[in-house]
């Protein structure tokens, strides 16, 4: 490398970016010119570990975001820290975090052939390949095969940011913060006990079970190897599939399954017969198969836009736990690990049917329904579709003679034996033609991979060795061990690809940035599923049965969906978790005289509350989102959970769920609230849960109800950038003077809503670290409907909840009264959209007046200005306009609009053709009528 290029990305290393802090914040030096020593006793004598619990997942802090269970992090699992980790070392890991590094989590700086940089810390290092762990807002694993890598730097400096104490308010927040830090440090498991918790497989004679079932073994020979509970797999029924599917794909599979979808279940049946004879027996089945499901399909386009929003799903709603994730370029990645999708040649209409309820077309349950909308099941299809290479052709008209037979051909080569609901007749192979799967030879017949008077299957040689290895461990229909049996189901129902239960599955490294959460607050318990170990002992039997046979879930932040199994496939699961995970009696006695539970329900209510133990900051309630995060809904647990195993929880979280954020009340069974039922444990807890009896009738605790705020405009106008109804995150409100208020929508560049009288309550957002909702206060609020106001005439953009395409927002500027210029583009069109307060000419009536400037050095015709009321348009003049009851719209010349019906609602459209290098201005004043 050259001497020069490596001076750069050194320069680059040292200097590398990472959060800003605010000129006036000290507290980092404050802390500084005290003592370790004296911080560390401070810590633990005034430290409150509740209200430090409370600010490790905030946003401002990034803890969660680096920090959580297992080793590949940017940060160390915090949860499984060393007890030999003092006080001291704790104080100065947060002060001067590059002052004591842990070993491993150095940061390096990857500079790529391309001239790309990459920081981050280093998972692993081989001769082929380097794997970095992304110090980004995504924090991606990312690998690099090494004559990608011109230069790799790895020096001894943090990962984590300078000064990050700067991002507390004061002192008693970082004693706080550092408790909270002992109290996980010492309620840590042992690095055995973590190291224990990594994803295992199943043995490879359990993992055969499993695949016996997985290519219906049972459905030709008796399965006289186990006794099992878990429900067979099943072929998809072709009475569903065959009319949505392209005939001549259809045939094509038939003839040679493997060629034509790498990676199927099914067999090759054909194998023995020369290429002629397999594609006229291919050709009569398919006949066969199309003249007996046969119905019309209209086959249609791929939407561009659509599959845009169907490739976000896919890759977030839990498609990608089992299939293969695709990269920018559309390529598969992971394929050895995922399960095939094969070409698709399915009609649009058949795909959204399949998706929106697959355990019709597939009843075993082995593709689960994800429970998408209609309209999500259209973006699905449209992404998926767009995958295919050669359009597929309905027009397919069936001939009766192939079609007979083909029915014949369909009964010789024994196709009824998975796929019974075709053909009335019997299969032509019994299964007292065939042995048992206990007397097979393993060398011979299906499992030889060679073609013969039976099904060929491509198996992989470990799944012939998994297979083998079963008929060699079990036989007789010996009964499994129920953890066995619920080993198996999770396994053979893919569970495992997002559950983990003890040692068993769970997300794998390479598929974990799929995972994702809409509450970042709540670190990775708010992105993966929830673990599966004990949980019979966890949840009720009739929680259980709806969330696996429903798909019921109380986690909306976890993106990746539970899906529904339906009864038949999930109902066993159910009995074998509860009669397996079932935990110790319930030996607590419990309050029957009503005035003692009414004391008990009001110390409940009192320790859920901000002056208890708090749970309200952190937990939902009655659907309402806590300040700090939105956990689980309070008002739902006792309907959810088993006392026992409740208690247990609250006595020591992460023994029962390790990586947990929540801390402990009762650390070594001492209340941190001693003044409430005398800090006994026992009692507080007993007092929580009779207040959580109440479910949604509960009362609400103190501190979710807060006071309102309100930011005021006074002299000059004042803005909020942040979440507003409709808009969505980036909406810049604006409040002005003259008590005129407006959202504008920087997504998709248009005016969003305006109201007058008082601005906005930012509470919402100011109490929940930046994730709430601004709400906007006054009266006569007028809101817009999506999509940019400046467009295209014929083809404008069809709103949705994305940002337009052509469109690009490029900022503000704000006058000397701090009222904004907003800049914007659309294709090479340069906007300005100044907006201020102003009074009407000879009156003193407020009013709103918005400049749009548009310049183009080329020019652009055929555009056109579009206000989209949701109330209804009313015109008063030439270029005067009532929207709803009282705000007028005046249209200032030398432009005029009309009023056009634009998908059943009114529009005022004002035509555009700009010239080359000659400004454009439209002029609008706003105002409400008396």
């Amino acid at each position: 490398m050259h001497k020069h290029t490596e001076l750069i990305l050194l320069t680059l290393f040292l200097g590398w970016t990472l959060p800003s802090q605010p000129a006036w914040a000290q507290l980092s030096d404050q802390l500084n010119s005290e003592s370790v020593e004296q911080l560390a006793r401070d810590a633990r004598q005034q430290g409150d570990p509740i209200r430090g619990a409370i600010l490790y997942p905030q946003e401002s802090l990034g803890c969660v975001k680096c920090h959580g269970p297992g080793d590949n992090r940017i940060g160390p699992d915090l949860t499984a820290m060393s007890k030999d980790r003092s006080d001291e070392h704790l104080v100065e890991a947060v002060l001067n975090p590059s002052k004591l590094i842990s070993q491993g989590y150095e940061a390096t700086q990857i500079l790529t052939q391309d001239g790309k940089v990459f920081s981050g810390r280093l998972l692993s290092a081989t001769d082929q390949q380097v794997i970095l762990r992304e110090n980004s807002d995504d924090q991606r694993r990312r690998s690099f095969d090494r004559d990608q890598i011109d230069q790799m730097v790895t020096a001894p400096k943090s990962l984590m940011p300078d000064k990050l104490a700067d991002q507390l308010k004061n002192r008693q927040q970082f004693l706080d913060l550092i408790g909270y830090l002992m109290q996980l440090r010492d309620s840590a498991e042992s690095p055995t006990e973590a190291g224990d918790a990594k994803r295992k497989d199943l043995t490879p004679e359990l993992r055969g079970l499993v695949l016996i079932d997985r290519y219906q073994c049972g459905n030709c020979h008796d399965n006289d190897l186990v006794s099992n509970q878990t429900p067979a797999d099943a072929a998809p029924r072709l009475s569903r599939l065959s009319p949505i599917l392209d005939p001549s794909h259809l045939r094509r599979f038939i003839s040679d399954p493997a060629r034509e979808k790498p990676g199927t279940r099914m067999p090759n049946l054909l194998a023995g017969k020369s290429t002629p004879e397999q594609d006229q027996i291919a050709l009569q089945i398919t006949h066969f198969l199309v003249s007996k499901f046969q119905r019309p399909v209209t086959e249609s386009d791929v939407d561009e836009a659509a599959a845009e929003r169907g490739k976000r799903l896919f890759h977030s709603v839990g498609c990608v736990a089992c299939h293969a994730p695709r990269d920018s370029d559309e390529q598969p990645l992971l394929t050895e690990s995922s399960v095939s999708l094969g070409p698709l040649q399915y009609s649009l209409a058949g795909l959204v049917e399949f998706l929106e309820d697959p355990l019709a077309f597939r009843p075993s349950g082995r593709m689960p329904d994800l429970k998408l909308t209609h309209w999500e099941a259209v973006d699905l299809a449209h992404y998926l579709l767009s995958w295919r290479g050669r359009r597929p052709t309905f027009d397919f008209q069936p001939d009766p003679q192939l079609a007979t037979s083909g029915e014949q051909q369909f009964q010789r080569f024994n196709c009824v034996a998975c796929h019974q609901e075709v053909s009335p007749r019997e299969s032509s192979v019994a299964k007292s033609d065939t042995p048992p799967l206990s007397a097979l030879r393993p060398n011979r017949g299906c499992l030889s991979n060679s073609p013969g008077p039976w099904p060929t299957y491509t198996l992989h040689p470990s799944e012939v060795d998994a297979i083998r290895r079963a008929m060699d461990r079990f036989g007789g229909g010996q009964n499994l061990p129920t953890e066995t049996q619920i080993q198996i189901s999770l396994e053979a129902f893919r569970c495992t690809a997002c559950h983990q239960r003890d040692a068993l599955g769970g997300v794998p490294d390479e598929r974990a940035d799929y995972f994702q959460t809409a509450n970042p607050n709540l670190g990775p318990q708010g992105r993966f599923p929830p673990t599966l170990t004990g949980v019979g002992g966890k949840l009720r039997r009739k929680w259980m049965r709806e969330i696996l046979v429903h798909g019921r879930s109380v986690r909306p932040y976890v993106q990746t969906r539970m899906p529904r199994y339906g009864t038949e496939n999930a109902e066993h699961l159910v009995e074998l978790f509860q009669s397996n995970d079932r935990g110790p009696a319930d030996e607590r006695t419990q309050a029957d005289d009503p005035e003692q539970q009414k004391a008990l329900r009001d110390a409940g209510f009192q320790l859920v509350s901000h002056d208890g133990l708090n749970c309200i900051a952190c937990h939902t309630f009655q659907l309402k989102p806590g300040m700090t995060m939105s956990a689980l809904d309070l008002t739902v647990m006792h309907e959810r959970l088993k006392p026992d195993w409740f208690d247990r929880f609250l006595r020591d979280p992460k023994q029962q769920n390790p990586g947990t954020v929540m801390p402990s009340f009762w650390p070594s069974g001492r209340s941190v609230r001693p003044a409430i039922l005398d800090g006994d444990a026992d009692r507080q807890i007993a007092a929580i849960w009779e207040w959580m009896k109440d479910g949604r009738q509960a009362r609400t605790p103190r501190g979710l109800v807060v006071e309102p705020m309100e930011l005021l405009a006074t002299d000059e106008a004042v803005m909020l950038r942040r979440k507003y109804p409709g808009i969505g995150k980036r909406g810049i409100g604006v409040g002005y003077p003259r008590q005129i208020n407006v959202a504008f929508d920087a997504e998709q560049m248009r005016l969003a809503s305006m109201w007058r009288g008082k601005f906005v309550d930012p509470a919402g957002v100011f109490r929940s670290q930046g994730h709430g909702t601004v709400r906007p206060l006054g009266d006569d609020r007028y809101n817009f409907h999506p999509g940019p106001e400046i467009d295209d005439a014929g083809n404008p953009w069809i709103a949705d909840d994305g940002r337009p395409p052509k469109h690009r927002f490029r900022g503000y500027t704000l006058d000397r009264k701090r009222r904004p210029t907003f800049q914007y583009a659309f294709e090479d069109v340069l906007i300005e959209d100044q907006c201020v307060d102003d009074v009407a000419a000879n009156s003193s009536v407020p009013i709103f007046r918005r400049t749009i400037t548009l310049r183009s050095d080329s020019g652009r015709d055929g555009m056109i200005f579009r206000i989209a009321p949701e109330q209804p348009v009313d015109q008063l003049g030439k270029g005067n306009y009532r929207i709803g009851n009282s705000l007028q719209v005046q249209l200032l010349p030398p432009h005029t609009g009309s009023i056009v019906m634009e998908e059943s609602r009114q529009t005022i459209r004002v035509p555009i053709d700009l010239k080359a290098s000659r400004p454009e201005r439209i002029v609008l004043e706003y105002a409400w009528l008396p």
